[in-house]
């Protein structure tokens, strides 16, 4: 205790910080529902207590959301770099990176030469059609769009996290199959039945016309929820926020 008074008058303005710091890691923990252990950790051992919360509890979560704290720290290539690589050296890898900057800007007409060509070199890349799916449809095209995730579906319904077969489900409601659409989120649910894909489902089922229905798998979605492990919470806190409001959305009959 004399060495933690010590620090803090030799050093008070690193003291601030980690007071701050401290304070942040305990927020966080009341705010997700952590385990009851991290509050003694965090008090009783300072310096090292909140680092360790941080390392094994917030930034297991940040990469899940898909934040990275190395690309805070590395320049992504500029939309003109992309584009001097894949007509330099066009290869599939160049040429997809350049297609997917473009999605990113909402570009889908621009990207879809630059997918053709990544798919002459290897046609059935995953990523490949799944971008060209995606543009082709945000480009109104969804029967260019059917086959391409049909193939990728065949060969990996799983692939990326059911992303194809989320997809394939805008497809079948741009194309009025809403049938075929629900048919799909049906059997995500079946190989996948996680939080966030009964949510699909429910919604897909409340734009049908079936709030019943749609009530009853997020009630029990909610149920099973809270009683699964304070880490696998944490995890789905989002989707269980996006389940309530889908209830309140919900009419009932």
């Amino acid at each position: 205790m004399h060495l933690l008074y010590q620090f803090i008058f030799d050093y008070p303005a690193l003291a601030a910080v980690q007071a701050l710091f401290t304070l942040w890691m305990l927020v966080d923990l009341f705010r997700t529902g952590g385990e009851q252990k991290w509050y003694w950790i965090i008090l009783i051992v300072p310096m090292i207590g909140p680092v360790a919360y941080f390392v094994v509890e917030v930034l297991p979560r940040w990469r899940g959301r898909g934040l990275d704290i190395g690309s805070w720290f590395h320049r992504p290539a500029s939309l003109e770099e992309l584009r001097f690589r894949a007509e330099q050296s066009p290869t599939l890898a160049n040429h997809l990176a350049l297609a997917q900057r473009l999605i990113q800007q909402e570009a889908f007409t621009d990207a879809v030469p630059h997918l053709e060509a990544a798919a002459k070199r290897e046609p059935d890349h995953g990523q490949v059609l799944y971008a060209m799916a995606l543009c082709r449809l945000r480009l109104g095209q969804p029967d260019d769009a059917y086959p391409l995730l049909s193939r990728l579906i065949q060969r990996d319904p799983r692939w990326s996290d059911f992303a194809a077969m989320r997809l394939m489900c805008e497809v079948h409601d741009c194309r009025s199959e809403h049938e075929e659409s629900l048919l799909v989120c049906r059997e995500i649910v079946k190989m996948s039945p996680t939080l966030q894909n009964q949510c699909t489902l429910a919604e897909e089922l409340q734009d049908m016309g079936r709030p019943d229905e749609a009530r009853r798998l997020l009630e029990k979605a909610l149920a099973e929820h809270a009683y699964h492990p304070a880490a696998i919470r944490r995890r789905n806190r989002r989707w269980a926020k996006e389940a309530k409001r889908l209830l309140r959305r919900g009419p009932t009959t």
